[in-house]
């Protein structure tokens, strides 16, 4: 791209020892999530995709002190629709066997109807990193089995290696060398009709002889059942009135880590199974704990803890340690390291001597952490980047693009154009100094306007290096500074405002759907404003909305003066019931509530201020209750790209829905660029969209239904595949597919690198139209295979 400056500082390539490498070629994301395990004996990475498709699994090998990678080992499990994700994984003794444990569930089923799939790889014992290309496999599976148990969900640990020799695992007790399995008694599980309690989660002693099962009481709060696998001794119990969830097991069961799932801000404790003393772990006061991975030593004297946050727009691991457990608990030291992702418990390795740890971040990279008195991150880049942040957008037109890269106070802006591929402005912008992953952003779709938090900043005004810019009434920073400032505010997503600019660029809105559990401290809400360029000023828009709301979203429409909102009117009495400090009375008022959530959907007309009432479907109200049901909800509106229709979407209940609810009547004009993941392509009743998976690129193609609605669970989709090449050095970037100014143009690929790398423009052999009607052949296709398979259901043949 001509004229590209990177304004990220230049960095060092690490050495291959620290880089675990990457096959895209095996129809898997170069950055997917993955599993990493160490040998220290044998100086050996293992490590594999966390998620299992399509049967397949495969296994990779590298040096940890060379960096030298042998080609995978590959397990086929024979059943081609099986889809699932890792759930544990333990080595043994003596480094031959490794036991994964996969949540699995078939393509056609709901991912509710799982089974545990056990996994056991023999490893060679002499590893030869220098082997021919096509010598025998150095890792084979010598166990496979599948078991049905609800004892066991994500964050369990339910597979270990066992004094004896053998693995427990959701399947039973295993021999690894014969084969046989000793099962579980069948009546672990508290989920019976009859029984106050139901499951949550199970966690295996370290020497496979006890189960600790963390179970939920109908009337509120939580125990944990203390039993042996095999039924040789009676259960123990420990309760606790709060809402207290076992997460962590020491290596012999002394201490017992629980979470107070009520609190935002997650507080730790530490129950001791002897004296019966449950402890708060004293945390600084900045920490984050929304998902955290748990390390005791083997001693049980010391407890080490990395907490994360899905939170922000940066990752930050606080890296915790408490020692003493055993006389005297206290905190011994506390650090903070920024990773480039949000790391899974699996990326994160505690050595056996407790004294170090590696992460694995998301690009691969294998980051040390010493666990000493002081915990040091020896190489961590110490390089200042003054813009650690970026985001990017395309015009609706698809031939400019805007790279916005940004820290506390400043931030740059480049602007392309795709034609020409080169960097037509660049301009330096300046802000009240915030927290970078607290701003809130939002660009106009024709990529003249900026807004970042209450700043308007004109992108088509002034001259190359400083773009002039305004702020908006005096409101919106008060709105930015109460959210910021409410307790615990930093550990909820719900803090931030979303902002939104008009395609006329006249009109700004911020939006927040609110959080369900926390509506005292962070309810939804949505300002919009009128912005006046001339004058360098705005006024707030009347929007006649209830005063209490709950899950609101808004959406402009590409043409028309119009913007469709949808939200839920909380009634005040109630509202004010939900008090955080009360957590058990909150949910109560909630479940109450939700009985009958009423979602409202309008349209409001900005030349008028007109509001307009919009029916929601019959058929919408059980899914949307059902989503609040599970205290996630949150359906939000969407107004199609080509402006012709409104469409309200949700993720819940899983795995979501979407249902037209308003049709406009105007010519549409859809946008020339179609976004992965985050935006959608929809003309007349169909939405189309990017999907990367690997070194291709897939196109995809769902229909709304005669009435409008369409299930996510709906197999009807049709995809066309590998139709543009994807470089493996670009899979970690923003992608655009650039469709031209007509629909017989060629396509083009936009990649624009989180990095810091130049932008990427690689050109497609197709038309939208050729894509189209490959894509309306493979729905037919399927259209006619689900008619045959429902004719065969109706009437078998004899």
């Amino acid at each position: 791209m001509d004229g590209y400056q990177n304004p990220r500082p230049a960095r060092t390539t690490p050495p291959p020892q620290d880089h675990l490498k990457n096959y895209v070629q095996d129809s898997f994301d170069a950055f997917d999530d993955i599993f990493s395990i160490q040998d220290e004996v044998r100086n050996v990475y293992f490590w594999g995709h966390l998620k299992f498709r399509l049967g397949h699994q495969s296994l990779y090998a590298q040096h940890a002190l060379t960096g030298q990678p042998l080609l995978p080992s590959v397990y086929l499990s024979g059943e081609s629709d099986c889809k699932g994700y890792l759930e544990s994984y333990a080595m043994s003794s003596d480094r031959r066997y490794i036991a994964l444990v996969y949540k699995t569930w078939l393509k056609n089923n709901h991912f509710m109807d799982y089974r545990h799939l056990t996994v056991i790889w023999l490893i060679e014992d002499r590893m030869d990193f220098r082997r021919r290309m096509h010598a025998e496999p150095w890792a084979k599976v010598v166990f496979a089995h599948h078991s049905k148990s609800a004892l066991f969900n994500s964050s369990s640990r339910s597979v270990v290696f066992s004094d004896e020799g053998r693995f427990l695992s959701p399947s039973g007790e295993i021999d690894p060398v014969s084969g046989t399995v000793r099962p579980l008694l069948d009546n672990l599980h508290s989920g019976n009709e009859d029984s106050e309690y139901t499951t949550c989660d199970s966690f295996y002693s370290s020497n496979g002889k006890e189960l600790f099962i963390s179970e939920k009481s109908m009337q509120g709060g939580y125990r944990t059942k203390r039993v042996s696998p095999f039924g040789l001794s009676p259960p123990t119990y420990y309760m606790w009135r709060e809402e207290k969830q076992l997460v962590a097991v020491s290596p012999n069961g002394r201490y017992l880590v629980l979470e107070d799932i009520s609190d935002l801000l997650r507080p730790i404790y530490l129950f001791d199974t002897r004296i019966k003393e449950t402890i708060e772990l004293p945390c600084p006061d900045s920490y984050v704990n929304w998902r955290t991975k748990y390390h005791f030593s083997e001693d049980e004297t010391t407890l080490t803890a990395f907490c994360q946050s899905t939170v922000s727009r940066e990752n930050i691991i606080d890296v915790l340690l408490w020692d003493n457990l055993v006389t005297k608990w206290g905190p011994r030291s506390h650090a903070k390291i920024k990773t480039d992702r949000f790391l899974n418990k699996f990326q994160i390795l505690v050595h056996n001597g407790g004294k170090s740890a590696l992460l694995v971040t998301r690009k691969r990279l294998i980051q040390r952490v010493e666990l000493e008195d002081v915990i040091l991150f020896p190489a961590a880049s110490d390089v200042k980047d003054e813009y650690p942040y970026n985001f990017s957008s395309v015009s609706r037109d698809g031939r400019k693009c805007a790279l916005v890269s940004y820290g506390e106070q400043r931030g740059q802006v480049q602007l392309f154009d795709l034609d020409l591929e080169t960097v037509i402005r660049r301009l330096e912008l300046e802000w009240s100094p915030c927290k970078p992953d607290l701003l809130t952003l939002g660009i106009s779709p024709d990529l003249t306007v900026l807004v970042v938090n209450a700043q308007v900043f004109d992108l088509g005004d002034g001259d190359d290096r400083i773009a002039s810019s305004f702020s908006i009434i005096d409101t919106v920073p008060e709105i930015l500074k109460y959210r910021r400032s409410r307790d615990g505010v930093r550990k909820s997503p719900y803090c931030r405002l979303e902002c939104s600019v008009s395609p006329c660029n006249s009109y700004v809105i911020y939006m927040s759907t609110g959080h369900l559990r926390e509506l005292e401290i962070f309810p939804a809400e949505l300002h919009m404003f009128r912005v006046d360029f001339k004058s360098k000023s705005s006024i707030k828009i009347d929007l006649a909305l209830p005063k209490h709301l709950l899950s609101a979203s808004a959406s402009f429409h590409p043409t028309l003066p119009l913007i469709a909102i949808s939200y839920v009117d909380t009634p005040k009495a109630e509202f004010e019931n939900m008090k955080p400090q009360q957590p058990q009375s909150t949910l109560t008022t909630y479940q109450k509530w939700v009985e009958s959530p009423q979602l409202k959907i309008a349209i409001f007309e900005m030349g008028s201020s007109y509001l307009q009432s919009v029916e929601l479907p019959e058929r919408l109200v059980p899914l949307i209750k059902k989503g609040y049901e599970d205290l996630v909800g949150h359906p939000f509106i969407c107004i199609s790209s080509c402006g012709t229709f409104a469409f309200i979407k949700s993720y819940y209940p899983s795995p979501g829905w979407r249902q037209i609810v308003h049709r406009f009547d105007c010519e549409p004009r859809p946008d020339r660029f179609l976004r992965q993941p985050f935006r959608a392509f929809s003309i007349k009743n169909s939405v189309f969209e990017l999907n990367t998976r690997g070194a291709s690129t897939s196109l995809s193609m769902t229909r709304f239904n005669e009435q409008g609605f369409w299930h996510f669970d709906d197999d009807s989709t049709a995809y066309l595949n590998d139709f543009v090449p994807n470089p493996s050095h670009l899979t970690s970037s923003d992608r655009f597919l650039l469709l031209g100014e007509t629909d017989d143009d060629k396509m083009r690929m936009l990649s624009v690198p989180d990095d810091g790398s130049p932008p990427v423009i690689v050109p497609v052999s197709l038309t939208f139209v050729d894509a189209l009607a490959r894509l309306e052949a493979d729905w037919e296709k399927q259209v006619a295979l689900k008619e045959k398979i429902e004719k065969q259901i109706v009437a078998p043949e004899p």
